[in-house]
């Protein structure tokens, strides 16, 4: 039956109401009327819905058919209810799930009917692409029914896969993580149809005689925005509703499951040319090979090796333009760290996983990487498990010694490196957690070494309130700084404490934090130290009701003020928001804003353009849309203009997505920055390019190419990156790499390759 609404007597946040009801004053006709649909699913004492499991009685061929002896003993569960855009409403496309297992796999029978197959969008056919704009579905699996951790699988109506590890309800998320499991999908005249198979040897759960799994699954009906779901998640609960594994149905009927896969091997093999700084221009050969394994110690602990970690990266990072002070955050991409990171976040108080503009205690790029150049991992160990309430993951990692050339040409020698983590975490309340994390640097042949403590904690008060934050430490051996020792004090310290408040109606938040001059986690990241920061936020999100065009309102106040531990003021902003989100995906956002910031020494932005050491005040402007996602060709735009420093700046950026020619797909970007200071005016300009020609969900090719043209960065040059990929899954988790990447630097009297790369790269999965 429909949730309770969201304007429940009992809120107090009734309260406020009046003051927004001018958000409700656009109203349009009436949706036309949903088809009934009689609730058949069964229900466990909770009320929630229980899916039950069957034996598989013969060979179950994964195509899509149905047609195995086994399917027709399933009674395929339907009776799905919308989330968007009617709450609580039937499905207006019927949609049907059956489970079936055998001893070695866990199956699963999808049918998503449509009324008008020939509407269904499927354009995505890569592992691990984003289907957010496809027709998808989506389901959670939580194998311990601890109602925290679960595996997500997401495809289209191609079956390209898509899958994570998920921990706290999502809050922290891992999409590197990539199981093996088998996925094929059809279209039809009745809309399109999916088998998946997941082996038990994929998935990590306790070996019982009988046993009950946490699940939901849900469908997008991208054409229509519609949203539905198997368990249907209140809208009131807040967003990622797939996440809320406390709301989740039920898996049963499984008896006597057993694991297997104790023992897993991914070699690598590497081969190529290369010419760049590091090997002062000359054509240097490529020739590596490494091992990642992984063993089961128990059912729910295994042990990770890595020899000679494999570093091949086969695409380049997003070009970005920094204009502020503060160094850039770019995301992991080694297979060795992805897997388990979810593990090894920190602090992290909202869903997504580790904010990258907040204090990150681990960051894993810095482990064997050494100012941008790579210092050789020699082998490393990590375990990861859960133990009843508790989660545990150790890691161990060895560098070489490493010497590199800087720009200038000076020789570089970073000594041979050790970096040393243990996380340890206990569920605590129905849904919250509180954890500990230990750091340890130490360099060989040296005294020096780098240490950081920090415990962190996520308590949810209620339904809707959250309580987070965390407390951290660093530390390393006395030495000098000027005529100051460092040694272990309060300076070294860091901590955050925030309270939120989430539904679908109010979003509130509000937060201190507090880094300490010294605090120095040389194994994290963090973009600056010694300040106070306290930050709130307000959202309102009303719904207009019977809207044939917009969806829902949103209007948020956000204001924060930083201050240097001697009270004196870093920087502070304010800032008024309000978007429409359309029917059909589309969305539109205006913001206005007021900042000031405190610049404490005098610094070059770029050659020959100075900001004095001041204090500066500004207001700004902008405005984004983005289309309907749905469309063949869609888009996003976005315009800022305001004061910057002494000066101003305006600011644009388009984003752009094209798949009408199928199977090619077309992504671009671009965005442009007019810098208008009293010393002069420059501009910055990047451009990227990605077209994918797909073959298959299991072969395609790919070119990348970037422009930058910030030539006050790059000596009066414009830097241009090139990409060329071909990618061929010719087994299970199994990989054939081929790529080419160019770097250069180009400009009217000089042209210089900074890098050039050609490498064949394969890698191999076995299991037993």
């Amino acid at each position: 039956m429909p949730p309770k609404g969201r304007f429940h007597s009992n809120s107090v946040f009734r309260l406020f109401l009046p003051v927004c009801t001018l958000s409700c004053a656009l109203y349009g006709v009436s949706l036309p009327s949903s088809p009934s649909a009689e609730n058949t699913a069964a229900i466990d004492a909770s009320g929630k819905r229980v899916l039950q499991v069957l034996p598989a009685t013969g060979t179950i061929h994964i195509d899509g058919r149905f047609d195995d002896p086994s399917w027709q003993a399933v009674t395929f569960q339907g009776d799905f209810l919308q989330r968007e855009p009617r709450e609580g409403l039937p499905a207006t496309e019927r949609t049907e799930i059956g489970v079936l297992y055998d001893r070695n796999n866990l199956y699963f029978g999808i049918k998503c009917f449509d009324s008008e197959p020939q509407k269904i969008i499927a354009r995505e056919m890569r592992r691990d692409a984003v289907v957010d704009d496809d027709d998808y579905f989506e389901m959670v699996i939580d194998t311990y029914h601890d109602q925290r951790s679960a595996y997500y699988f997401i495809t289209n109506a191609h079956g390209s896969r898509r899958d994570a590890q998920l921990a706290n309800e999502g809050r922290n998320y891992n999409p590197a993580w990539d199981g093996v499991w088998e996925c094929k999908a059809r279209i039809t005249g009745e809309g399109w149809f999916l088998e998946i198979a997941i082996p038990w040897k994929t998935l990590r759960f306790p070996e019982q005689d009988a046993s009950t799994w946490g699940i939901n699954c849900a469908r997008m009906i991208r054409r229509k925005n519609e949203h539905v779901y198997w368990q249907l998640i209140p809208r009131h609960l807040g967003g990622a509703a797939i996440f809320r594994l406390s709301e989740a149905g039920s898996l049963q009927g499984m008896t006597g499951l057993k694991m297997g896969g104790n023992l897993e091997l991914r070699p690598y093999f590497l081969g190529g040319l290369e010419n760049d700084l590091n090997t002062r221009f000359k054509t240097d050969h490529l020739n590596d090979v490494g091992l990642d394994a992984k063993v089961a110690l128990t059912a729910n602990m295994a042990l990770d090796l890595t020899i000679n970690t494999d570093f091949a990266q086969v695409e380049a990072d997003q070009e970005q333009v920094n204009l502020t002070r503060f160094s850039l955050y770019y995301p992991e991409k080694r297979e060795f760290f992805l897997e388990g990171a979810e593990v090894f976040t920190f602090g992290s108080s909202g869903h997504w996983g580790q904010s990258a503009t907040d204090m990150n205690l681990f960051y894993s790029r810095r482990l064997g990487l050494a100012d941008g150049h790579e210092a050789r991992i020699v082998g490393g160990v990590k375990m990861i498990g859960k133990m009843g309430a508790y989660r545990i993951g150790l890691m161990n990692i060895q560098t070489d010694d490493v010497s590199f050339n800087k720009e200038d040409g000076k020789r570089i020698q970073v000594n041979a490196t050790n970096f040393a983590v243990l996380r340890f975490s206990r569920d605590v309340l129905r849904r919250g957690s509180i954890g500990m994390m230990l750091l340890n640097k130490e360099e060989s042949h040296s005294p020096y070494y780098n240490r950081s403590l920090g415990i962190d904690t996520h308590l949810p008060l209620s339904t809707h309130f959250t309580l987070s934050g965390y407390l951290a430490g660093t530390g390393g051996p006395a030495q000098s700084v000027g005529n100051e020792r460092l040694d272990m004090n309060r300076e070294n310290l860091a901590g955050k404490l925030s309270l939120d408040y989430n539904s679908d109606l109010w979003q509130v938040s509000t937060a201190y934090q507090d880094i300490g001059a010294r605090f120095n986690p040389e194994m994290g990241f963090n973009r600056r130290r010694d300040y106070r920061l306290n930050s709130a936020s307000l959202e309102y999100s009303p719904r207009p009701k019977n809207s044939r065009v917009i969806r829902q309102y949103k209007y948020q106040l956000e204001g924060d003020y930083r201050a240097n531990h001697e009270d004196m003021m870093l920087d502070n902003s304010v800032e008024a928001s309000f978007a429409v989100v359309f029917q059909n995906s589309a969305n539109l956002n205006l913001e206005a804003r007021r900042t000031q910031e405190f610049v404490d020494y005098d610094w070059e932005l770029r050659k020959g353009f100075l900001i004095p050491s001041a204090t500066y005040t500004g207001v700004g402007y902008s405005v984004s849309a983005q289309s309907d996602r749905g469309r063949a060709a869609a888009g996003g735009i976005t315009l800022n203009h305001g004061d910057y420093y002494t000066g101003q700046s305006t600011s644009a950026g388009l984003t752009g997505t094209v798949t009408r020619i199928q199977p090619l797909r077309m992504e671009l970007s671009y965005s442009h920055n007019y810098i208008d200071l009293p010393q002069g005016r420059f501009h910055t300009n990047t451009l990227g390019l990605r077209v994918y020609y797909f073959f298959s969900t299991g072969l395609y090719v790919k070119a990348y190419t970037q422009w930058n043209d910030d030539k006050l960065n790059f000596g009066g040059r414009e830097r241009i990156i090139s990409n060329l990929l071909l990618r061929w899954i010719y087994a299970p988790e199994s990989n054939l790499y081929l790529v080419y990447n160019d770097g250069r630097l180009v400009g009217p009297d000089n042209t210089e390759i900074v890098n050039r790369t050609l490498m064949l790269k394969a890698t191999f999965f076995w299991r037993k």
